[in-house]
């Protein structure tokens, strides 16, 4: 039967006062010393039988609940932030705290669910994994993170498919003097 928190507690509580009791006329002169002796104390009290029912602590343990234990995961848990229906855009890319990250170019258009750990920021569509690409740091603006396999083939060398992309037209509505490439410095800043 499960303990409600209270009584959780008042069995912590309970612990703690039997293993203190029994220490208390003792004097340790290392933290190591210490720490055995609490140990032994708690061994000796999940040990004591129980007063209403057969068994002890450990022999219940043993018999019910270690054959239930499973191992930890592999991998350690991450804290994540899930990001609903972002649109990958036109150049096959989506965009996470002011930044570009690309996607399968199978995927423009369609509305794709980001998974973001403190490093890492994944892309799904359903249940499937699109994509993973390493976080650019939080002070970085307008950069682009790009697996040239999630691109068309040659889709790297075409002009008007990455981060210079809308720049080369500046030159040509401008007069071609410093206006131009002073866009073209703040697009790549």
């Amino acid at each position: 039967m499960a303990q409600t928190g209270s009584q959780a507690i008042m069995s912590r509580e309970a612990k703690a006062a039997w293993v203190i009791a029994g220490l208390r006329h003792e004097q340790f002169t290392s933290l190591a010393q210490l720490r055995l002796r609490i140990r032994e104390q708690i061994d000796a009290y999940n040990r004591e039988p129980f007063q209403k029912r057969d068994g002890s602590r450990l022999s219940v343990f043993t018999a019910e609940e270690k054959p239930l234990l499973q191992a930890l995961p592999a991998a350690p848990f991450e804290i994540s932030t899930w990001v609903y229906k972002r649109k990958v855009n036109a150049n096959a890319h989506v965009v996470w705290a002011k930044n570009f990250y690309s996607v399968p170019f199978s995927h423009i258009g369609a509305l794709v669910d980001l998974r973001v750990t403190e490093t890492m920021l994944e892309v799904y569509r359903r249940d499937e994994r699109l994509t993973s690409h390493l976080l650019l740091p939080a002070t970085a603006s307008n950069q682009y993170r790009t697996n040239e396999a999630d691109l068309p083939e040659g889709a790297a060398s075409r002009p008007g498919t990455g981060p210079d992309r809308g720049v080369g037209g500046a030159g040509r509505t401008c007069d071609g003097g410093s206006d131009s490439q002073d866009l073209r410095d703040r697009v790549h800043r």
